[in-house]
């Protein structure tokens, strides 16, 4: 309920105490749309089971590409939702490379999150190879550690779970077309034609082609509840 914290204990027929809630502005949305598109031949569909691995290769790329940019330090932009990470200031890692560099990096991750009034319900992420050393280091690792290999190397991110708040469209729409005219790039795909005439380089007519292309479409917001409730560093050792 926020502060004062008292004791919440009552003498019989006596009057509970009224809670004064406090609640800080944090927005979640608008909504920002996600998508991605993949192509490939009529032939390959009716000669193998392309429509289902491309679907699946979908699904991977969604992810990867979505842990990526909600693990990055990136501002929101018009078209994108701000990172997790933007406008934390991140640790450095403890030198060595042993037990007590892990000790040293969790220690400086705490001091702040607790201070921040952080929660119990805490979790670290980081990448496959520093999940591995922890584990050596310490089987019996009590607090979840959830893993991604977007994540750069070094980097050690500890976040309140209940702080973390996402919401995902109604469905993610995968829709399947044998007609448009593309253009076919992979990192910043530009109108067809844009207003100077200038014709994007390479296209290719699906139809002309005989191809068939699936495009993936989600929406998504993202943002964490409270300020304080998401630390990492950089750098560590392990």
């Amino acid at each position: 309920m926020g502060a004062p914290l008292v004791s919440p204990f009552v003498a019989e027929d006596e009057p509970i105490r009224i809670g004064r809630a406090t609640t800080a502005l944090t927005m979640l949305g608008p909504a920002k749309k996600a998508g991605l598109i993949v192509a490939f031949s009529r032939e390959l569909a009716k000669r193998s089971a392309a429509v289902a691995v491309f679907r699946q290769i979908l699904t991977e790329d969604a992810t990867a590409s979505l842990d990526a940019a909600i693990f990055s330090t990136t501002a929101a932009t018009t078209c994108a939702p701000a990172a997790i990470l933007f406008g934390v200031a991140p640790g450095v890692g403890f030198a060595g490379g042993d037990n007590v560099a892990i000790k040293q990096d969790f220690r400086a991750l705490v001091a702040p999150y607790h201070a921040a009034g952080g929660g119990a319900d805490l979790v670290f992420i980081t990448s496959p190879a520093m999940a591995a050393a922890l584990a050596l280091h310490h089987p019996r690792f009590e607090w979840p550690v959830l893993v991604s290999a977007q994540i750069p190397a070094g980097r050690l991110i500890m976040l309140q779970q209940s702080a973390f708040v996402a919401g995902f469209g109604y469905m993610v729409d995968i829709d399947r077309t044998e007609s448009p005219t593309l253009h076919r790039e992979d990192t910043t795909p530009l109108e067809l034609v844009n207003a100077a005439g200038t014709v994007a380089d390479p296209t290719r007519s699906l139809w002309q082609t005989g191809a068939i292309a699936l495009r993936m479409t989600y929406d998504m917001a993202l943002t964490m509840r409270g300020a304080g409730r998401i630390q990492y560093l950089n750098g560590a050792s392990w």
